[in-house]
């Protein structure tokens, strides 16, 4: 019997972020006055929204590229087999807070209704399906209140519609967005739409002082509107601040109606952690399969071909004007990309339309996919990755799924770290089929201690992942701690 190569890819990641871009939009004007809402208004409740510190998702990850693949070179060699890895640091984490395409019930969640100074129509928002961005629903300025009216309307006369939503903590946050669809009709200079924000204060138990941007210019159809929270008009930067509450605003006079104001696709996201380094990571779902910015469900599940969600898409705002290398890393579960050689799942990546390798694992493992990305494929700005799923038509289209955990974009070498592997040795030096090989690795780090998610994997000859394990714990300075896994070849 031959006995297989193995080569052993060892890597090691961190806790990191991704910083968004802000887009200008012109009309847009600071409010002019502070808008108040009443604690009468607006019923009271707990807060359904959690603080940043407060998510149950998962650490955000930074897994690290090996350097050099780890393995034995030489079947008959008794030298255990070394090397080292290269540690990428924490990068900027984006994390998003709030996610609404109002599909669902309304008002609830994160979401209060109420209306402020001026109101004498008793007509505030609700949803409706007359118009909308995305999906069946939107919300219209009108549709709610003892004085609502059916759209299009007009909206009443001296209207002051109020929708509010918190309370988010942006403590920790050092960058943020919050971004929506808007349809806008109504006369400009005297009636306006606005988004407001006010900290401090708890409007569902008393009256809090808003401020922010406003706008009188009609649109064609939904626009989508970028805000950045470190430039919020006159309430100035939101960066920093905990117990944050977000308003959208309708007003309108005594004369001439409009129809007003819908909103749709409601996105609130911050970044936390070491900005400009080169380093994005992104942990959760962000964008459809329409490019439109809002997620639709196609991350950390495991997503067939077949499904109306594929592919699975998502997007990374890169800061950086120049850019001389990256790296794609994809941490994803189940990529059967050996299981069957006859009936292979080929998963296809794409970077902005370009096509950058396939995502290599193995059946029911975790593991991490490195793609070097062309530095002529990416831009200052949005860069749109792509994953099409089971592409091979020697399987059948709903035979293999893959889910998708992590992603991370590496710009010309990223942030450097304070982690290093010392070594990484097998209990032996060849395998046959069937054995079990037990890897044992010693990560040091410059640090008093440290908290490492290390991940290993066994590759076939052809470079097929085999079988992978992962493990998460904290290493203390330089001390002894050696960490052993056990891998199973098939």
């Amino acid at each position: 019997m031959r006995t297989p190569w193995i080569a052993f890819a060892v890597l090691v990641s961190l806790v990191g972020v991704l910083p968004a871009a802000v887009q200008p939009e012109p009309g847009v004007s600071p409010a002019p006055a502070v808008e108040r809402a009443g604690a009468s208004d607006i019923p009271a409740r707990d807060p359904m929204v959690p603080g940043a510190d407060d998510l149950p998702a998962e650490p955000a990850e930074l897994t690290v590229y090996p350097d050099e693949i780890l393995g034995v070179a030489d079947p008959r060699s008794e030298v255990p087999v070394r090397g080292s890895i290269q540690v990428i640091t924490p990068g900027m984490l984006s994390t998003t807070l709030l996610n609404e395409g109002f599909e669902s019930s309304f008002p609830g969640g994160a979401w209060s209704l109420t209306f402020f100074s001026g109101n004498q129509s008793n007509a505030t928002w609700g949803r409706t399906t007359y118009r909308k961005s995305t999906g069946s629903y939107s919300l219209w300025c009108a549709a709610g209140g003892s004085g609502a009216v059916s759209p299009p309307g007009p909206v009443p006369f001296n209207t002051a519609a109020g929708v509010i939503a918190g309370p988010f903590d942006l403590s920790n946050a050092t960058s943020g967005t919050l971004a929506f669809d808007y349809w806008l009709q109504t006369e400009a200079g005297v009636d306006q739409f606005q988004w407001l924000a006010e900290s401090g204060c708890n409007p569902t138990v008393t009256g809090c002082s808003f401020s922010g941007l406003q706008t009188s210019t009609n649109t064609t159809g939904f626009q989508r509107k970028t805000q950045s929270l470190a430039d919020w008009g006159s309430a100035g930067n939101l960066i920093g601040k905990s117990n944050v509450w977000i308003a959208f605003v309708y007003k309108s006079d005594g004369a001439n109606r409009f129809e007003g104001a819908y909103i749709d696709n409601v996105a609130l996201s911050i970044e936390t952690g070491a900005a400009g380094c080169g380093t994005y990571v992104v942990t959760q779902d962000n964008d459809n399969n329409t490019w439109g910015g809002v997620a639709d469900g196609d991350w950390g599940t495991c997503l067939y071909k077949t499904d109306p969600k594929h592919p699975i898409e998502f997007h990374i705002d890169v800061t950086e004007t120049a850019i001389s290398s990256a790296q794609l890393l994809l941490l994803c579960n189940d990529v059967d990309e050996d299981t069957k050689p006859n009936e292979p799942e080929v998963d296809k990546v794409y970077v902005n339309n370009n096509f950058v390798g396939m995502l290599t694992g193995a059946d029911g493992q975790d593991s991490t996919t490195v793609l070097t990305v062309p530095a002529s494929y990416l831009v200052t700005g949005r860069n749109k990755i792509r994953i099409d799923v089971n592409t091979d038509p020697r399987s059948a289209p709903d035979q293999w799924c893959v889910t998708l955990k992590q992603a991370q974009l590496i710009i010309n070498g990223g942030c450097q770290g304070a982690a290093t592997c010392r070594s990484v040795t097998t209990d032996k030096t060849t395998y046959a089929p069937g054995n079990t090989v037990k890897v044992t690795y010693e990560v040091d780090t410059s640090l008093a201690s440290q908290e490492l998610r290390v991940e290993t994997n066994l590759v076939s000859p052809s470079g097929f992942i085999v079988a992978g394990s992962e493990k998460t714990y904290t290493t203390s300075g330089a001390q002894n701690d050696p960490q052993t896994v056990a891998l199973v070849l098939p």
